[in-house]
């Protein structure tokens, strides 16, 4: 099903709006009760968008982005998104399948002829994809701790990924792997002759509307970005410049609530994907993953609603996006807090169909 263009617009007119008001009925006032409890006992600082039928419903900001300037969240504030941005890779890889610049049954040697053998000619595009490469994730290197600070590129990091040994042979089982998706940029870095990041913006980014989207490194000043939030020992907030991992391929862009709706309406409008690869896209593969996002079946659903989404997670990152496919509602909550946006979301779920 196809949301409206027309929504876009409508969208952007309702930008400056104060949004609690709208269509606003017991479910949405529920769900707006439940944050302001999470708010109140600083358990959730962060946005919380829900559209229906790609129309927002309820849109409301809690906490501070910037505790030491004292500066609260707004509609505007970006959010490190974690492990979503994986969409983003995804979607990059099947446009080049779509144009026939590459095969999905492809082996990765044919692009990175100077990745080790015994993985590059048995690993296909479609493994990585679906997380079933064998490949694992490329943190837990020895390297990777003392020397993150300084990783500002996907050939920075790639060096690791081809240190690993394979946790399976390709295709045996499913393993979520952030090796993986790097290998993808740097496939998507081969096949365009951009940088990762550049060509989603001409690509993903700019043709979804999504202006307030990008990676971003610590010591670039960059407007209205929230900073993460961590628990010490102590149980004092302490902010997460040490410890927030450096964006790739595998995930840590920038966003809005504001833009990750947009992004979901391109999705569905089919901007980013023709219909033939939109579909392959969302079509469970071998298992709950699409090539783009997981699905959650109706049986497995808290609420009985067949769901798909992600969720994003790093030290003072937390976020969800998330589609609940026959009522066409999208709940995105991205958060500035650990782990809250993932407990978060099936609570919101629940409350906005009145299981709570």
């Amino acid at each position: 099903m196809q949301i409206p263009k027309i929504a876009t617009l409508a969208l952007i007119m309702l930008i400056s709006l104060p949004l609690m008001g709208y269509g606003q009925g017991p479910a949405i006032q529920r769900v707006d009760n439940l944050m302001k409890e999470y708010s109140e006992s600083d358990q959730f600082s962060g946005n919380v968008l829900i559209a229906k039928d790609g129309e927002v419903i309820y849109s409301e900001s809690f906490g501070m982005a910037d505790k030491d300037f004292n500066i609260p969240n707004k509609v505007e504030t970006k959010f490190n998104i974690g492990s979503i941005g994986k969409f983003f890779t995804s979607i990059a890889i099947l446009q080049f399948a779509q144009a026939g610049k590459l095969d999905l049954t492809d082996s990765i040697d044919k692009y990175l002829p100077d990745f080790p053998e015994d993985k590059s000619k048995k690993i296909t595009i479609h493994q990585l994809l679906l997380h079933t490469s064998g490949l694992s994730n490329y943190m837990t290197h020895p390297d990777y701790a003392d020397k993150k600070h300084l990783y500002r590129s996907i050939d920075d990091v790639l060096p690791l990924i081809e240190d690993e040994t394979l946790e399976s042979e390709p295709g045996e089982r499913f393993g979520y792997s952030n090796s993986g998706y790097i290998v993808l940029g740097a496939i998507i870095e081969k096949v365009s002759g951009e940088k990762y990041d550049a060509y989603l913006k001409e690509n993903i980014w700019l043709p979804s509307g999504m202006n307030n989207t990008g990676i971003f490194y610590k010591e670039q000043i960059v407007e209205n970005r929230a900073t993460g939030y961590v628990k010490d020992d102590s149980g004092s907030m302490i902010n997460n410049a040490f410890l927030e991992p450096p964006a790739f391929s595998d995930g840590g862009a920038y966003s809005t609530v504001l833009d990750m709706l947009k992004f979901d309406l391109a999705l569905q409008n089919n901007t980013l994907l023709s219909e033939e690869y939109g579909k392959l896209w969302f079509t469970p593969q071998d298992g709950p993953f699409a090539y783009g996002p997981a699905f959650i079946p109706a049986e497995r659903s808290f609420c009985g609603k067949e769901i798909y989404g992600g969720m994003g997670g790093a030290p003072g990152v937390s976020a969800s996006f998330n589609h609940i496919l026959g009522d066409n509602y999208t709940i995105i909550i991205l958060s500035n807090y650990d782990e809250i946006a993932l407990m978060l979301f099936p609570r919101i779920e629940s409350t906005l169909y009145g299981k709570d």
